[in-house]
């Protein structure tokens, strides 16, 4: 899969312990996905115009990418015989009031070079059912994550934060809480001309700015009750100029990184009812440590890694989609309404047969 933040190639090699128990993961890897094909679909997620032709050459390129990756893969492990393949794709517009979530991806060519069936379209049939399509990951987090006895919030730091609420004898609630990763990242490769935020060395040196973040986080999506779900066609840098009580380019760029990284910060912290327990972080905002310690300074709970439980931060997303992948194997329905909104559960995904 690739994620919101459109930067790498996730894969993972999951063992299934029980029939829809936990999964082991028993190997991982990221590759980074092209400039071209990630120029070409952020060109598209906000709101260029694209020829018929060129799509259908994007969702091949895209494609061939998946296909290079998972080669290398087998390439490693040549013992893998997977029973399915779950692809997740690259989300490029997610419309909850349409009913609709586009993934860019063609699982066909996938199925026939892994020899077994893929798992795909994960998002559509919880849509149809009256769902959010989104998030999926808080049904990973609770089968992998729980704890006995003790209050548990995951929140993944991809290109948006999602957040998981695991509470003894409370229903799961999880959705997104707003941007992580994609502002971040735009903004420093607009401004710094690197790909990302390494170690937040930029935003260390920033400041927070007290008015843009309280306008900021004055957009209505932050105070929306649950379910909800959003996306990059939302959370982008128009989004961040046209909320801004000044012109961006009068502040120094270290400080609007620093904003930032309070806003993704305050806005998950502040979303759940209550404080948890222990917070365990997963996504590539895990690795930031000036996100770390801002999470940490807006709640008394332990603020950890998802390695605390066993799953290193960048093996989770992917992980996760194995884990439906199976799921969708088995036509297990899901327990969505608590974290979706769907009248009932659903199986998430279809099979593109292998042959």
């Amino acid at each position: 899969m690739t994620g919101t933040s459109l930067d790498s190639i996730d894969l993972a090699w999951v063992l299934e312990t029980a029939v829809g128990g936990p999964i082991e993961v028993l190997e991982s890897l990221q590759v980074p996905l092209t400039d071209s094909v990630i120029e070409r679909c952020q060109s598209i997620i906000t709101g260029a115009a694209l020829a018929a032709a060129d799509l259908c050459q994007l969702e091949a390129d895209y494609t061939h990418a998946l296909q290079q990756a998972l080669t290398t893969f087998q390439t490693r492990h040549p013992q893998m015989q997977p029973a399915v393949l779950g692809c997740h794709g690259q989300t490029l517009y997610h419309a909850p009031a349409l009913r609709s979530s586009w993934q860019l991806l063609n699982p066909y060519p996938l199925a026939q070079q892994c020899r077994c069936p893929v798992a795909f379209d994960f998002r559509r049939q919880d849509l149809a059912a009256g769902g959010q399509g989104a998030p999926l990951a808080p049904l990973f987090h609770a089968s992998h994550f729980a704890r006995d006895g003790e209050s548990v919030a995951v929140l993944n730091l991809g290109g948006l934060a999602n957040i998981t609420r695991l509470s003894p004898g409370a229903p799961i609630l999880g959705f997104d809480t707003g941007p992580a990763n994609t502002l971040l990242d735009l903004w420093t490769q607009t401004h710094f001309g690197v790909a990302y935020d390494h170690d937040g060395q930029y935003a260390a040196r920033g400041q927070i700015l007290p008015d843009l973040l309280q306008a900021l986080l004055e957009d209505p999506y932050f105070s929306r009750p649950p379910p909800k779900s959003t996306g990059r066609e939302y959370f982008n840098l128009p989004w961040l100029q046209a909320r801004s009580p000044v012109a961006l380019e009068t502040l120094a760029p270290e400080d609007v990184l620093r904003t930032l990284v309070e806003l993704t910060a305050v806005s998950a912290m502040k979303s759940l009812p209550e404080e948890p327990e222990i917070v365990l972080v997963a996504g590539g905002g895990a690795l930031n440590p000036v996100l770390m310690a801002a999470l940490d300074a807006h709640t008394t709970a332990l603020v950890t890694t998802s390695a605390f439980s066993g799953i290193p931060p960048l093996e989770v997303e992917s992980a996760c989609f194995a884990w439906l992948g199976l799921a969708c194997l088995d036509q297990r329905p899901m327990p969505t309404p608590s974290i979706t909104g769907s009248t009932h559960p659903v199986v998430l995904g279809v099979l593109a047969p292998s042959c």
